[in-house]
């Protein structure tokens, strides 16, 4: 990218303070904050959340506990409730001003420093390896994050807090962060990696040395975070799609938004004027559906984004669609970032920086062979692409339909993550295989993962009140007698609701069966004719072209990524297929009354 490659010779770079990274001076922080309800309930859950309260030990136990057991859960309960104590505490601070907060962000802060490694275990290497491993300090998501969150401290209230503090602050930085990443023997995979991690870890070590590193190590390390970040960016088509979803473009778009605008301000290079960075932007806009409803697909159950990510985007691009920021809330995010936390609270701004909502219709993404159309009471999402993407479900095919105020049609989006959800029994773990999608079973098999298992687009076709996709899944699936399976989706918006066509074409060498599956959030009733999905709102029907020799309804329970439980239907209808044949549903989506 044309603004990227300027950081290869870019020498002149001033220092940044508050009004850089937030927008108004530090003065103005309760005015800016208390004028909007929305965010004085905010600041109220992190004054909450700021109380008086032990510090949660780093406890060798719950560290060792991943690497026996697979379990991320204990220990990563406490690294982040320590990262809830440092975010309100700096935001403490900096609002109220009192000797009181800036001493309990300095033992926070002398606690983090204190910490073995910033990594979270799930992060790094076997233990053994990891004590005789350490010429090149480890350096995954979180330690980046931690860097620049003391960066920011240090920057904003570095003249407040004991000299000690200050130094050590700069010390641990230092030795973490700083020397590793001027040290061309330490190399990091991330550097290269084209999802969120190359987004994440290049923007905030970017940060960190645009806040507090020299100007020496400035020329030695923001040329290295330049050509990590092109990696990042790689990861997007020029479309501005996101393989990974929602979750994962707000992390990664977010933290590289944080960078961009610290750089803007810092050196005058202005990445925002990227027509692909303009595209990833818009990407919500397609993805969301309403403030609290989105598409899930991949490892992403996200249902909004924060709102200082979508505040400062509505502003930056003032033509695009846009949705209102959602009402922060300090719960959305169960990592408590600090990036996320502090502009929240002051990017946010729910009355003056939205004014419009164009109209949103129907976007199609080549780069993932991916449609989804708006219109009113009613969105669609169908996916083509490859069972290689970063954070991959085995889903070539599959589709999602929001109908009467809720998504009816659904993915279920992330499991819990564990070190067998990452390893080689990935696809025995429930969201991320086949089986909980809304494609078939052929002879018995789901479909297989790996970038050879790619859809084939056969045609596709976008208007105001229609989408038609069709596509090749034949590589999807290891079935001896399947010689070729396409799936077509034809939506269409009517006066009075919805409808949507779903036509899979099979060439066989003899008999098979076919297992057709639909997902749904509410539970389906068979009437002998036609499935019936009913909600508070409305009713969809699906009615089969041909009769099903048999049917079948299971109830789903499953966890959430955070561990929740959840309730989902699958309904089964199965077939016998020889030699060509065509199996066809037809859903018709109508409000009530």
């Amino acid at each position: 990218m044309k603004g990227l490659d300027l950081l290869q010779v870019f020498t002149d770079y001033r220092p940044v303070d508050f009004q850089d990274l937030y927008g108004f001076p530090i003065r103005e922080t309760k005015r800016r904050v208390f004028i909007h309800q929305n965010l004085k309930t905010y600041y109220s859950q992190l004054t909450d959340a700021a109380q008086d309260q032990p510090v949660p030990s780093a406890a060798f136990r719950q560290w060792k506990e991943f690497f026996e057991t697979g379990n991320r859960t204990g220990f990563e309960k406490r690294y982040f409730h320590r990262r809830l104590m440092l975010g309100t505490a700096y935001i403490m601070a900096v609002m109220e001003g009192k000797e009181e907060h800036v001493k309990a962000l300095e033992d926070i802060v002398w606690e983090i420093c204190s910490e073995w490694s910033w990594c979270v275990p799930a992060h790094m290497k076997e233990p053994v390896r990891l004590a005789k491993e350490q010429l090149c300090p480890e350096i995954d998501l979180f330690s980046a994050e931690t860097a620049h969150s003391l960066s920011e401290i240090l920057l904003i209230l570095g003249d407040k807090l004991d000299a000690l503090v200050a130094e050590r602050i700069k010390s641990e930085i230092d030795r973490r962060i700083i020397s590793p990443m001027c040290d061309p023997a330490c190399a990091y995979n991330w550097e290269k990696r084209t999802d969120n991690w190359s987004g994440v870890c290049g923007s905030c070590i970017g940060m960190t040395v645009l806040m507090i590193g020299s100007d020496k190590e400035k020329q030695i390390i923001l040329p290295r975070i330049a050509r990590s970040l092109d990696y990042f960016l790689k990861g997007y088509g020029d479309d501005g799609y996101c393989l990974e979803g929602l979750a994962y473009w707000e992390y990664g778009f977010g933290y590289f938004i944080y960078f961009a605008q610290m750089l803007r301000a810092s050196a005058g290079v202005d990445l925002f004027q990227e027509r692909k960075i303009s595209n990833i932007g818009a990407y919500s806009d397609a993805v969301l559906i309403q403030p609290n409803h989105a598409f899930t697909y991949s490892d992403s159950s996200k249902m909004k984004i924060h709102p200082g990510i979508q505040t400062f985007l509505n502003r930056e691009f003032p033509d695009r669609s846009g949705s209102p920021p959602s009402k922060p809330e300090l719960q959305d995010d169960p990592c408590f970032r600090f990036g996320h936390m502090t502009r929240n609270l002051w990017w946010h701004h729910p009355d003056s920086e939205w004014t419009k909502h164009a109209e949103r219709i129907t976007t199609y993404y080549p780069s993932a062979m991916t449609v989804i159309h708006h219109s009113g009471e009613f969105a669609f999402y169908a996916k083509g692409g490859k069972n290689g993407e970063p954070h991959n479900h085995n889903d070539l095919g599959s589709f999602m339909v929001h109908a009467f105020g809720e998504n009816l049609f659904v993915d279920l989006g992330a499991g819990v993550y564990t070190a067998g959800y990452f390893g080689r029994e990935r696809y025995e773990h429930l969201q991320p295989s086949s089986k909980s999608h809304s494609v078939p079973a052929i002879q018995g098999k789901e479909q297989k993962p790996g970038s050879e298992s790619a859809a084939v687009l056969i045609k596709q076709e976008t208007g105001r009140k229609s989408a038609f996709l069709s596509m090749d899944l034949t590589k999807a699936y290891d079935v001896e007698d399947l010689r070729f399976f396409s799936r077509s989706f034809l939506w269409k918006i009517g006066k009075y609701g919805a409808d949507l066509s779903i036509e899979d074409t099979f060439q066989t060498k003899g008999m098979i069966h076919v297992t057709e599956r639909w997902m749904a959030s509410v539970q389906p009733e068979w009437d002998g004719r036609s499935a019936v999905w009913e909600t508070k709102r409305g009713i969809a029907i699906g009615t089969p072209d041909q009769q099903p020799e048999r049917i079948r309804v299971e109830t789903i329970s499953y966890q959430e990524h955070d561990g929740s439980e959840k309730t989902c239907w699958m309904f089964y209808a199965v077939y016998r297929v020889n030699k060509v044949e065509r199996l066809t549903w037809h859903f018709d989506f109508r409000l009530k009354g």
